[in-house]
């Protein structure tokens, strides 16, 4: 039997899906409930609130899918603000020198597996920062979707709103990114010592 507790809504699945999901479904919404509404009434009044909730998961997703786009934009400037990362250069030091992590595993994949494993308070602030960075990255995307309806059915203050939104957004995008990126390496030293100590004295 389906129990409540099988199905799982995490924080990234609401900050980066549902929530820009839902802005999104609302800019489509004009066009698309008449039809909807149309079809489903009859069924039961419910079934359009159903249908707005179904249009804004999948959007969402899609929307998530498409932001993975200002991924490589965001490492050129990760690289030209900072150069040579000093978080991650101090995971990695740390990495080589307690050893354990295996071939074709990128650091950041390592710490955050470490802390899953070992730190289960560091990872839940890891991932909010995470959820944070990403709604922000879907939000993109679906303020150039904006920009472009704006845009094409002449409507001027969507088109002047979303152009004027974008920019902070992304850059907001940029700024959590990082900083998320920072503290699990941060993090994974600081746990990482403090397990390495746990065991050796343990084993003593």
């Amino acid at each position: 039997m389906t129990r409540p507790s099988d199905f799982f809504l995490s924080i990234l699945d609401l900050f980066a899906v549902i929530i820009p999901g839902a802005v999104l479904t609302a800019l489509l919404w004009p066009t698309l409930e008449p039809a909807i509404s149309e079809q489903l009434t009859a069924v039961g009044s419910w079934t359009t609130t159903a249908a707005f909730l179904v249009i804004a998961f999948v959007g969402g997703q899609l929307a998530y899918a498409a932001g993975s786009i200002l991924d490589r934009p965001y490492d050129r400037w990760r690289t030209r603000s900072i150069g040579d990362d000093p978080f991650l250069r101090l995971a990695k030091e740390f990495a080589a020198e307690a050893g354990g992590r295996a071939d074709g595993v990128n650091m950041y994949q390592w710490a955050e597996a470490h802390l899953r494993l070992w730190n289960p308070a560091a990872i839940a602030e890891i991932d909010r920062q995470q959820a944070h960075s990403k709604l922000f990255r879907s939000l993109s995307v679906v303020l150039v979707f904006a920009a472009v309806t704006g845009f094409v059915n002449s409507r001027d203050s969507i088109l002047l709103g979303a152009v004027a939104l974008l920019p902070p957004v992304v850059w907001r995008f940029f700024k959590l990114r990082l900083r998320a990126t920072q503290d699990l390496y941060l993090y994974y030293v600081i746990s990482g010592r403090n397990v390495d100590s746990g065991t050796k004295q343990t084993g003593g």
